[in-house]
């Protein structure tokens, strides 16, 4: 908190104070209020935050790849909600309710076939991924070798039900090996 502060004393910049101070506005007034805590407590906004990481590293991806593939080729122009650039410049494209229609239906579709890849992120990756920051943490502090680790550990196996790490004395098997 007093590092964007010491930031503004030396720079005398403050534009970036505004997306700061409103999250931490945002975070107090969750943690004082009941009924926002309320609301970002029902399942449902538990679960968007449970899947909002793979949410935001895959939508981008998706959205330019499927998503304008879709919209853009095999979708014709209908002149609606969604119209492509060349319509300024050539003969204007009728209107068509159908397509438009469609346009508009693919979206959400579009919005939970990312949110089940996001689930599946979540579900299948997220312990692999756990283990490999685990693994990393204990190279970097040094209570562990890179292949000691490798070869007692098996990071890579299977991910437990539960999402979390077992605990299998990695550091006791690579003394024992070393």
């Amino acid at each position: 908190m007093f590092l964007p502060l010491f930031f503004f004393l030396i720079t005398g910049q403050f534009q970036w104070a505004f997306p700061f101070l409103g999250a931490l506005l945002l975070i107090f007034a969750i943690h004082f209020s009941p009924p926002l805590r309320r609301i970002f407590s029902h399942p449902f906004a538990v679960f968007l935050g449970s899947i909002s990481l793979p949410l935001y590293l895959i939508h981008s991806f998706l959205m330019r790849s499927i998503l304008t593939r879709i919209i853009y080729q095999w979708i014709p122009d209908s002149g609606g909600f969604v119209t492509r650039q060349t319509d300024y410049w050539d003969e204007p494209v009728p209107k068509s309710p159908f397509w438009t229609a469609i346009t508009i239906f693919i979206f959400p579709l579009w919005l939970v076939f990312v949110a089940f890849l996001s689930v599946l992120w979540r579900d299948k990756l997220d312990g692999h991924f756990i283990r490999l920051s685990s693994w990393a943490e204990e190279v970097a502090l040094g209570k562990v070798s890179v292949v000691g680790f490798i070869v007692t550990r098996q990071w890579f196996k299977a991910a437990p039900a539960d999402g979390h790490t077992r605990n299998d004395n990695a550091c006791e098997k690579a003394q024992l090996m070393a």
